[in-house]
C-alpha cells in the first residue's frame, strides 16, 4: 500500500502526511513483530505469554519471561500504540465497516411472526422521537407508530 501511495500519481491527491503515518506505523509493528518471532520464537510463546497476562491481569505463563528482545518489545509497544491510536483517525473504517455497513446492509435474516427483530419494532413502536426530522414530522408528540402508519407527504 506504501509503494502504490508513493508511485501512482493517482493516488497523489488522496494521500496525506496522516495516510502515510499510519501505513508507516502498521509497517513498523509488522516489521518488528517479524524479527522478534523469526529467529528465536517461531512459536509465538512471547505474544502468548503478553497476551495471557493481559487477560489474566499480569499473571505470566511457565517459562516465559516478558520483553526478551528488543524487537519483543518494539512489536509489543507498537501493537499498544497502534490499539490506542487507530480508532482515533480515518483508518478506523477497516474495523467499523463490517458493524456499521455490510452487517447493517446485507444482514437479511428473514423478519419471522414472533422473532427477535418483530419483539424489538414492537418494543420502539410507543417511543417518540424528539429529534427534528422534517421528513417523517417527527415532533416530539408522535411515536414511531403514528409515524409509521401516515403516510409521508413528498419534499420538493
Amino acid at each position: 500500500m506504501l509503494h502504490k501511495r508513493l508511485t501512482n500519481p493517482g493516488l497523489k491527491d488522496y494521500s496525506s502526511f496522516s495516510d502515510y503515518f499510519n501505513i508507516c506505523c502498521i509497517l513498523l509493528f509488522f516489521l518488528s513483530a517479524f524479527v522478534a518471532v523469526f529467529p528465536d520464537d517461531l512459536f509465538l510463546m512471547g505474544a502468548r505469554g503478553y497476551a495471557f497476562g493481559l487477560i489474566t491481569g499480569g499473571s505470566a505463563l511457565d517459562g516465559y519471561v516478558p520483553a526478551q528482545s528488543f524487537f519483543g518489545g518494539a512489536a509489543i509497544a507498537m501493537a499498544s500504540f497502534l490499539i490506542a491510536y487507530i480508532p482515533l483517525t480515518r483508518m478506523s473504517h477497516m474495523f467499523m465497516k463490517y458493524f456499521l455497513y455490510h452487517r447493517v446492509k446485507w444482514d437479511d435474516a428473514p423478519s419471522c411472526r414472533g422473532g427477535k427483530v418483530e419483539n424489538l419494532v414492537k418494543k420502539n413502536l410507543p417511543l417518540k422521537p424528539t429529534w427534528h426530522a422534517h421528513h417523517i414530522e417527527a415532533d416530539g408528540h408522535k411515536t414511531w407508530r403514528d409515524i409509521a402508519l401516515t403516510t409521508p407527504r413528498e419534499m420538493k
